[in-house]
């Protein structure tokens, strides 16, 4: 069977970089690879660091791999490549970018005889183009799609959900996040195999790309007007998300200039004396956001550190304004921290964090320490939350509420969560990191806003009575996670786990 291959790659309209990546190479004669040609499509992944690099250095090692002669299954050699290319952009981002998260999505192709062997990670695709019919081959690893499989939204949905960048997968991760799904497809003459990233298939319909084929589809694609090849999903949109206060959970979509401050004609009013009238400001400018203090007395913090002059915002960036948080959250393609949707899951597990000694902190140390303390607390369990594949539901100052799809990944966030924080007080012992931590498992109940019902009350209750440095987990949690051996248990008597009728026994995890 004669083999052709083209590669076509664009940076787009607006981006200075390319953060795709694509390669494609026809065995050579007496080489021993075991196949007749390779394919492999990257998309460095936006909102984390140095998405071109992931792309390339996952190409580069997934090609170096498959060149080498060997003699093992065509499925576990491409597992294997795989693997060797997360390890990749692990190292460079522990070497060059001291841990930094980085990652790329992929798909890959071999080609033996007539079989197609098939291996991805995120929503870069794969596609079967034969008799005038174009038949999708790999699912997207994210968090819409995975709605539309359990039939909790539909396709039309997707397409405009604010989540649809939002990814499950991606080559550099580790674990079960870089681990690949491979699939098989027999060929016959005449067939077109098309690997792209969402450039093309996230701005141009499928009927249009079938079209195109035998034509020009990275030209088509730019015709249509997209940024990065991304039609849609690079119109970035922002939003403030307050996260403190008596409207907790409230939403400003950053469309035009947000001034907040304790003015009656400000868009986000700050009810405390210490707030300016006109205290900040929040706008949008050629895709990006931007903040400023507006030259106040008692000034605004950003990420725990004082606010000097504008400054470019980022997905997850904390702003405090005399007492109220704010979240930033942005809507382009990134690796966060909300991974699977709660809806519709049946049992989950919730875990609820919170920080100790924080008012005697701010007593002590003053407002702006303080907001340095919880900034750093913060991000460590994130970053926790995140490895573990939490979906993060609430955060209140200083506490976190997340839920797991098992009881598993929720202890291991939460032995995680502490182990960073003692790692962090070690550096730092006048202001010690000192977190107490509640798990529970079960069925919730939703008021169509928010997860409720005497499951999440108690893994509250549970964080209420923990102390600094504990876990605490329901009776339910340790049958879940009893043979896992993740740690011991020990059981803990005494509680008082208020507005719980039948109080479960309760099991202390020694984390150490």
């Amino acid at each position: 069977m004669g083999l052709r291959c083209v590669v076509l790659s664009d940076h787009g309209r607006v981006r200075e970089r390319n953060e795709d990546a694509a390669a494609a190479f026809l065995a050579e004669p007496g080489a021993g690879w075991g196949f007749d040609a390779a394919l492999v499509v990257c998309d460095g992944v936006g909102g984390a660091a140095k998405g071109e690099v992931a792309s390339a250095t996952a190409v580069a090692e997934l090609e170096r791999a498959l060149r080498a002669p060997a003699e093992k299954p065509l499925a576990e050699r491409l597992v294997r490549a795989i693997a060797d290319a997360d390890a990749a952009v692990r190292s460079y981002a522990q070497r060059e970018l001291g841990g930094a998260r980085m990652g790329t999505t992929l798909v890959a192709g071999i080609v033996a005889e007539r079989s197609l062997t098939v291996a991805h990670a995120g929503d870069s695709r794969a596609y079967l183009l034969r008799h005038d019919a174009m038949t999708p081959i790999t699912h997207d690893h994210s968090v819409v799609a995975e709605q539309v499989r359990a039939g909790l939204i539909s396709d039309d949905d997707a397409r405009v959900h604010p989540l649809r960048g939002r990814i499950t997968r991606a080559v550099g991760l580790g674990g079960a996040e870089a681990q690949p799904e491979v699939s098989a497809v027999a060929l016959e003459a005449g067939d077109v195999v098309l690997l792209c990233s969402d450039g093309l298939h996230g701005a141009v319909e499928d009927a249009e790309i079938l079209a195109m084929v035998g034509d020009d589809l990275d030209a088509s694609a730019r015709r249509r007007g997209q940024r990065d090849r991304r039609a849609v999903r690079d119109r970035m949109s922002g939003t403030l998300v307050e996260t403190s206060g008596d409207r907790r959970g409230t939403a400003h979509a950053i469309e035009k200039e947000l001034v907040i401050g304790r003015g009656a004609d400000a868009d986000i009013v700050v009810k405390d004396a210490r707030a300016s009238r006109k205290h900040l400001r929040v706008w949008p400018e050629e895709g990006a956001f931007f903040v400023e203090d507006l030259n106040t007395t008692n000034g605004s913090v950003l990420n725990g550190a004082p606010l000097q002059g504008s400054r470019r915002l980022a997905n997850g960036d904390e702003l405090f304004v005399a007492g109220l948080t704010l979240v930033f959250r942005a809507s382009e393609e990134t690796m966060v921290f909300s991974t699977r949707s709660t809806a519709g899951t049946g049992t989950l597990t919730f875990l609820f964090s919170d920080l100790r000694g924080f008012t005697a902190l701010v007593e002590r140390e003053g407002d702006a320490a303080a907001a340095r303390h919880v900034a750093e607390y913060g991000a460590l369990v994130r970053e926790a939350i995140a490895r573990a594949r939490g979906a993060e539901i609430e955060t209140e100052g200083y506490s976190f509420f997340v839920t797991f799809p098992t009881a598993g990944e929720a202890l291991r966030c939460a032995i995680a969560v502490q182990r960073r924080a003692r790692q962090a007080t070690t550096g730092h012992p006048e202001r010690p990191i000192e977190v107490g931590i509640g798990l529970h498992a079960g069925e919730p109940e939703t008021d169509g806003k928010q997860l409720i019902g005497a499951s999440v009350n108690l893994a509250a209750r549970l964080c209420a009575q923990a102390g600094t440095g504990e876990i605490l987990v329901s009776e339910v949690v340790r049958g879940l996670v009893r043979t896992s051996m993740i740690a011991p248990l020990q059981e803990r008597t005494g509680l008082v786990l208020k507005g719980i009728d039948d109080p479960p026994r309760v099991y202390a995890v020694d984390w150490s």
